[in-house]
């Protein structure tokens, strides 16, 4: 079976034409040779064409593609398939040097995606650790014994990193104490620590709390206890900086979540971008706010057992 081509008038075998269900014998009228050089003679203009008509109908064509994939879902993976496998080494090199040229892009997608999913993410790996768990620990087990130079090598530079860097030693420490309270209370933490501090890291260790923190001697306090919060969102309040302050480690451990100091709830109310609701969280607590640190006791005791009970009143009403 032949067919006459319509442009370069050469009569051709039919396997030269593409389909075309609409004509009397079931193929186009130009030949496929004769539309490859119409395409390169007029790509850019086909490409802008093609482009507008996308955005005049971009509903009705992705509603169309959606329900033509659905109906022939076999067809369409095994046809990609097959053109993937005919052209792994051109879709890698191009993929590769897309992302090379597009990487902010990339980054953000990436992130903008996770944050969309991250629930469904989460527990995807979860599923899958657990369906694989050996599989998954003997490959990592296999990973550092042919890799053991560059494992060791990243440990030697992470020591080095916490010996030298200071705040980032103390930032490891910051984002698994906020880390901890989060889990403590029955959430997972859902934000980065900057964000959740509502300041950079450099910035609370040197100027928040004054380069004063010197672990293991000094630990970080919250001073409105985290464990008082009862939803999310109040974790996320009392991890503000705000609610911060460093704390001999003994006068820490002895305070634990039964003191709260007038000084130190001033100083969060002040700074802190939602008072309303630390005032609303310690107003419903049984918290002994008299019974503060010692060293923060003023001369008169009665005067300030007094104030720290007045404080209570204003913020329950």
């Amino acid at each position: 079976m032949e067919k006459r081509c319509h442009k370069c008038k050469v009569v051709k075998p039919l396997v030269e034409f593409h389909k075309l269900t609409k004509s009397k014998d079931g193929y186009q009228a130009k030949c496929k040779e004769c539309k490859k050089q119409y395409h390169l003679q007029n790509k850019d203009r086909t490409s802008l064409r093609n482009k507008q008509r996308y955005q005049e109908n971009k509903e009705e064509i992705k509603k169309r593609a959606n329900q033509y994939y659905h109906e022939n879902k076999e067809k369409c993976n095994k046809r990609k398939k097959e053109y993937y496998l005919k052209n792994a080494d051109s879709i890698k090199s191009n993929v590769k040097k897309w992302r090379l040229e597009n990487l902010d892009y990339v980054k953000w997608s990436r992130k903008h995606h996770y944050e969309e999913h991250k629930d469904r993410i989460l527990n995807s790996q979860k599923k899958y650790y657990q369906e694989n768990k050996d599989k998954i620990l003997q490959r990592n087990k296999e990973y550092r014994i042919k890799n053991a130079d560059r494992v060791k090598e990243n440990k030697s530079k992470y020591h080095q990193r916490r010996k030298n860097d200071p705040v980032y030693k103390y930032s490891r420490i910051l984002r698994g104490n906020i880390w901890s309270s989060y889990k403590r209370n029955g959430f997972n933490k859902s934000n980065n620590t900057e964000k959740i501090l509502g300041c950079t890291l450099i910035w609370f260790f040197e100027e928040w709390l004054s380069n004063k923190y010197n672990p293991p001697k000094t630990h970080i306090d919250h001073i409105v206890p985290v464990s008082l919060s009862k939803t999310k969102d109040e974790v996320c309040a009392l991890n503000h900086f705000s609610n911060m302050q460093v704390l001999d480690a003994n006068d820490n451990l002895s305070k634990n979540n039964k003191y709260l100091s007038l000084a130190g709830l001033s100083k969060v109310l002040a700074n802190h971008p939602n008072p309303t609701l630390i005032k609303k969280i310690i107003s419903r607590s049984k918290i002994e706010m008299y019974q503060t640190v010692q060293n923060e006791v003023a001369d008169d005791y009665d005067q300030v057992i007094s104030e720290l009970q007045n404080q209570i009143k204003v913020l329950k009403n």
